[in-house]
């Protein structure tokens, strides 16, 4: 009889899924392989999970602020209408606000 060689598929085993494929790659990234394969891979697994953890948010941040300075920008001709500007009525812009422990003269301004 005729031993089928350790990771030799033989025409009786079904074919691979892309549940099974996704496990082993889960298993490789994890270090859960055989031994000799994690020494292969290493180095793939390495950069990838390195770009992942350091470049990836890196890369996140730099269009979350490119991204919010492009939404300033198009909002900007809007800033000034009363719509955006918001008035608190029980809170006014007074010396009254402020109470008895604030200085009598202090000036209101509206910030950035």
């Amino acid at each position: 009889s005729t031993r089928a060689m350790p990771g030799v598929r033989t025409s009786d085993e079904p074919p691979p899924t892309p549940e099974s494929a996704r496990r082993f790659v889960d298993d490789l990234c994890h270090g859960r392989t055989r031994w000799y394969i994690n020494v292969a891979c290493a180095p793939f697994v390495l950069t990838f999970r390195s770009a992942a953890t350091y470049l990836a948010p890196c890369i996140q941040v730099l269009g979350d602020r490119a991204l919010s300075g492009l939404t300033r920008r198009a909002c900007a001709p809007c800033l000034h209408l009363s719509c955006f500007s918001f008035t608190d009525s029980e809170f006014p812009a007074s010396s009254k606000s402020l109470g008895t422990a604030a200085a009598p003269h202090a000036e209101w301004r509206r910030g950035p």
